[in-house]
């Protein structure tokens, strides 16, 4: 590999989320080979100064700079959101047009809620061919494609990392097609953008080897005493490494690499619901636990 070789890593973030994103930059360029260099880029529109500042300072300890592009939501249109879930979630397919006046022909994304564990300059030099983007298969996908109109034979991904073929994605105007599908079917939408995207490119995108995407639904039932370590953690799923009741194997990696950034000392403050969160996980069998997540889900519903 050429010591010239740049990595191009995109996040998209906001005020809440920017710790995790400061997480899985760190943990990026710790693992990134010494031949290699990455730049970083966020987009977004709401990131305040301060937090910039942070997240600048914790990639400049590791001799990076991170480049801010924002983006305008308006160009997102009437797009389904949710409780949690925000209009910036579809900044992620706003993403080709924001570097648009990089001279790049790709770029990997990471969502925040990874940890890397591994050399992004490995996966930087996969070959994308003329598909639009490459992705890791999603276990839980098969689901998903019958209320997308995915034929059953055909596999749905994950968009939490991908490596985005830019010139591909710029010509085929695929943001405006996915933005213009989550528009007008935001009955079948259950994970926003990533359904977007699998309903419009479910017959062209490039499947990765699961390590550079490993998610929380891989995770074998009964877990060996040691687990292989993947090269990208995905932590899906609604609990996440930085909330108390989190019992993720691989939970420690996030507070290994937040200790290199500038939220180090940060901890995850207990109350009277994680307290009782965790007392099921760690007391109550696996079927009463996914009989109450049931029930909890079905009184939510009401």
């Amino acid at each position: 590999m050429s010591v010239h070789t740049v990595v191009h890593i995109v996040s998209v973030a906001d005020n809440h989320y920017v710790q995790h994103l400061a997480v899985a930059f760190a943990s990026a360029l710790a693992n990134l080979s010494k031949a290699a260099r990455a730049r970083l880029y966020v987009v977004g529109d709401g990131l305040s100064e301060g937090n910039r500042a942070k997240l600048a300072r914790t990639v400049g300890k590791f001799g990076a700079a991170v480049r801010f592009l924002n983006v305008d939501g308006s160009l997102c249109g009437d797009v389904y959101t949710s409780r949690h879930i925000t209009r910036a979630v579809y900044y992620k397919l706003l993403i080709p047009e924001a570097m648009k006046d990089v001279p790049i022909d790709k770029a990997i994304y990471l969502d925040c809620d990874t940890v890397v564990t591994g050399d992004l300059s490995r996966l930087w030099e996969q070959s994308l061919g003329d598909h639009p983007l490459a992705a890791v298969q999603d276990p839980g996908g098969s689901r998903r494609c019958k209320e997308l109109g995915i034929p059953q034979e055909e596999n749905y991904f994950n968009a939490g990392v991908l490596v985005l073929n830019l010139p591909i994605w710029r010509e085929e105007r695929l943001s405006s097609r996915v933005l213009e599908y989550v528009s007008k079917h935001p009955e079948r939408l259950k994970f926003h953008d990533q359904d977007g995207l699998n309903a419009v490119l479910h017959q062209d995108w490039l499947k990765l080897d699961p390590e550079w995407n490993f998610q929380t639904n891989m995770l074998p039932r009964k877990r060996p005493a040691e687990l292989p370590l993947p090269r990208v953690i995905h932590f899906t799923g609604s609990s996440k490494p930085w909330e108390y009741d989190n019992d993720h194997p691989f939970k420690d990696k996030y507070y290994e690499y937040l200790a290199m950034t500038e939220w180090t000392g940060f901890s995850p403050a207990a109350n009277a619901r994680r307290l009782v969160k965790r007392w099921i996980k760690t007391h109550l069998p696996v079927p009463v636990q996914t009989m109450l997540a049931k029930a909890s889900n079905s009184l939510r519903s009401l």
